[in-house]
């Protein structure tokens, strides 16, 4: 699928510009739909991938200096930051932790097909365990959506504590015997997989700076222009404005 996004795409600008742009605007509008209404994590991972190769696409045209002006209203639009749908993988998560529940059995049956010590046998059949793992891994889960959500991205909620994997102590073994003794692999760390999404909508961001210092004239302050630009061209990471390298006159985000 993704590499038949980019063959469209790439297939549109090779006939004329004209399309080309047509289709990197409709392919990015389409993808976008996807990354809100994703309901798996491998879905919102791979609308992202997409996004982000259509965004590379429209920064290479907005610094090229032949570049049709008349296409810039359509492509800016394109390039809008990511809204609070296609941010939250609240609904990816959810998926990931109700997979969990249902195909918990199964995994334990792969898990003792295989030579295990008495103890881990032992600890793959007891109820509780279980119970615990998915009761940390929601709180988890619920206390970094609560984070991500008030724009706290630089300080979601740790894994380690709710998720004691891999074992550093004696304890850990015990907190979590699932992943630690059992051996099953843990759900996906939350901050790993939002940091993604956040990173698209910081690149989305840049790429819509670029968009409106094409607008003006291009032998203004670079500075006074970026200012000028307002708090929807932030860093998504730090809410500050966008770093300038004056030697090169290149855009910088503060955090990837």
């Amino acid at each position: 699928m993704a590499f038949a996004h980019q063959l469209h795409v790439a297939d549109g600008f090779v006939q004329s510009p004209d399309l080309g742009v047509d289709r990197l605007v409709t392919d990015m509008e389409a993808w976008r739909i996807v990354l809100s209404q994703a309901r798996t994590l491998p879905m919102k991972m791979l609308a992202l991938q997409a996004i982000n190769d259509d965004i590379a696409v429209a920064s290479g045209l907005l610094v090229q200096s032949d570049f049709d002006a008349t296409h810039l209203g359509r492509v800016t639009k394109g390039l809008r930051p990511l809204d609070q749908g296609e941010l939250s993988l609240r609904w990816s998560m959810q998926s990931e932790l109700v997979a969990a529940s249902k195909t918990y059995e199964d995994q334990l049956k792969v898990a003792k097909a295989e030579e295990q010590a008495v103890y881990t046998t032992v600890v793959s059949s007891l109820p509780l365990p279980k119970q615990r793992r998915l009761n940390e891994y929601a709180k988890y889960y619920e206390a970094s959506y609560k984070a991500a959500n008030e724009g706290q991205h630089t300080s979601l909620p740790k894994w380690k504590n709710y998720i004691h994997y891999p074992a550093s102590t004696f304890m850990d073994y015990l907190t979590d015997p699932i992943e630690n003794i059992v051996g099953l692999e843990p759900l996906p760390p939350w901050d790993r997989y939002n940091g993604l999404v956040v990173d698209t909508d910081a690149h989305l961001r840049l790429a819509s700076l670029q968009a409106w210092l094409r607008r003006g004239p291009a032998d203004g302050d670079l500075l006074a222009r970026i200012a000028k630009a307002g708090q929807s061209f932030y860093d998504p990471f730090t809410g500050l404005p966008m770093l300038v390298n004056m030697n090169k006159g290149d855009l910088l985000q503060r955090w990837a």
